[in-house]
């Protein structure tokens, strides 16, 4: 009987000591993921995207009537502004 106790708390501590192993396998490993994301963030630099949206420009309308005074359809012009140069 105390040989089997004894089997067994040898196998119990021989798993808990290979638990402790690959806990800390992993905490090293995590380790060095923090540290190297740390030094590739210091050194690399930000993505910089100029979106350049041209502006549209002013439109003059003009409605078109009917005899009878009723709006008939609309004239659309588009109008170029002029740059000042200073």
């Amino acid at each position: 009987m105390r040989i089997k106790l004894s089997e067994t708390e040898k196998l119990m501590e021989e798993r808990r000591l290979n638990s402790e192993q690959e806990l800390e396998r992993i905490r090293m490993a995590m380790q060095s993921i923090s540290e190297q994301s740390k030094e590739t963030a210091s050194k690399s630099q930000p993505i910089v995207i100029n979106n350049v949206i041209p502006k549209r420009g002013r439109r003059r309308a003009n409605m078109m009537t009917d005899e009878l005074g009723n709006i008939s359809g609309l004239e659309l012009e588009d109008i170029e502004e002029e740059k000042s140069e200073e």
